[in-house]
């Protein structure tokens, strides 16, 4: 950031080709296949002074296959399989150079299962291989030379069923079994509850859930290479489990125009990944993070709404009473969106974030004004525009870190339909 210190501009520069294609056939069947291959190259700044020569290039490309069948009126079947890549190569004239691959082959297998009206239920299989090494060079602090490797198996299967009554209650109950090679297996489940009441002049929702988490740590947060900064991954994270409450109520008026809510959650995590300033990815054996979700939506005419949302969320550190770091206590957004005879579709919003703590450091909050248009030609073609930070406000995200002023994007989507 200008403001405290840096001197020179650190450019940044990404490409992206990404496709979705898909093919019907069989009268039930479907296959489809999705790729997205990026390059980028990002200029850093050193440990306390600027280097226009610190450079970290990426690559990443993500693949996936996706199969549907429906085997019987009542049975569909969907195996998916993907494929993610990235590679981060660093040239840091302030620490050392480093490379850091990692790779994530997954195979799922679920099916969905309609019994009647009132039961359904969908069950399958997950077996997911994950894997990475980090090679890095002499730093120029004496530090030795290292490579490092690991790989992760795991298998996971999982339940879910559904039940509803009557058109207004609705129960879900689902379990999670995983397996894995480098830690613990365990077993998560959710329990759910929803309940509508529906009156001539107003719907109401009632709901209510119970789950508990499992997290294993990435690649890039178990062997990701130091900085001059300080340590960034730690081979010795522990997985991150978290107990889950959540209870809210909805209400819609006068046909669906007007509509409001919140919803209340409270997380407990035991071990939460969380990356801790001068020393990295850290376990922080007991945290919490309690809030409240609300919303507002007003069907103001039939081609114009307005959305107000605001959350408020008190992430805590429950060993010290610490606020957690890049947690905000408030976030709020306003947006107006207007369609036009179906063919310009144009949303504005602004987005408000307060404070938030960065180990020792406060980052100040912001406002932010985006713009997104587009435009349907015929029904193959359709043109997009958006724009970001439209009132080119100075910023930080991370402390110490600029942010990109007024900027604008266009393109366009075609269907082969």
């Amino acid at each position: 950031n200008k403001d405290r210190g840096a001197t020179e501009k650190d450019r940044y520069a990404n490409t992206t080709f990404s496709t979705k294609a898909g093919y019907n056939f069989w009268d039930d069947a479907r296959v489809e296949l999705i790729a997205r291959l990026t390059h980028a190259k990002n200029h850093f700044d050193g440990f306390g002074f600027d280097l226009s020569e610190n450079l970290s290039t990426s690559d990443t490309f993500y693949f996936a296959m996706p199969f549907q069948k429906s085997i019987t009126e009542w049975w569909d079947a969907k195996i998916n399989l993907n494929f993610n890549y990235e590679k981060q190569d660093s040239i840091d004239l302030s620490f050392a150079n480093s490379v850091i691959t990692s790779r994530t082959y997954t195979v799922d297998f679920q099916n969905n299962i309609a019994f009647n009206k009132i039961f359904s239920a969908i069950f399958g299989f997950e077996y997911q291989i994950t894997n990475g090494e980090n090679t890095t060079a002499p730093s120029i602090f004496g530090d030795p030379a290292f490579f490092f490797e690991l790989e992760n198996k795991s298998q996971g299967y999982y339940l879910q069923t559904n039940a509803t009554f009557f058109d207004s209650l609705y129960l879900t109950v689902g379990f999670r079994q995983d397996f894995n090679t480098r830690f613990d297996d365990k077993l998560t489940y959710k329990f759910e509850a929803a309940y509508k009441i529906k009156t001539k002049a107003v719907n109401i929702k009632i709901r209510g859930a119970y789950s508990t988490g499992f997290r294993a740590p990435s690649i890039n947060q178990l062997i990701f290479p130091d900085t001059g900064f300080g340590p960034v991954g730690n081979i010795n994270l522990r997985p991150e489990e978290s107990e889950n409450r959540e209870a809210g109520i909805e209400f819609s008026l006068f046909s669906d125009r007007l509509s409001f809510g919140s919803n209340y959650f409270n997380v407990d995590y035991i071990d939460l990944i969380d990356f801790v300033s001068g020393t990295g990815f850290q376990n922080i054996r007991n945290a919490s993070s309690e809030g409240v979700e609300s919303f507002i939506k007003w069907r103001i005419i039939d081609d114009l709404d307005a959305t107000v949302s605001h959350t408020w969320n008190n992430a805590v550190d429950d060993e010290d009473g610490s606020t957690l770091s890049r947690r905000p206590k408030n976030i709020f957004s306003v947006s107006l969106h207007h369609n036009w005879n179906k063919k310009l579709d144009s949303t504005v919003t602004v987005n408000y974030r307060s404070a938030l703590d960065q180990a020792t450091n406060r980052v100040g909050g912001r406002a932010l004004v985006r713009a997104a248009l587009s435009y349907q030609i015929n029904k193959s073609l359709k043109l997009t525009a958006r724009g970001e930070n439209l009132l080119d406000k100075d910023y930080e995200e991370p402390f110490r870190f600029g942010t990109q002023g007024i900027s604008g994007y266009g393109g366009f989507v075609y269907s082969f339909n």
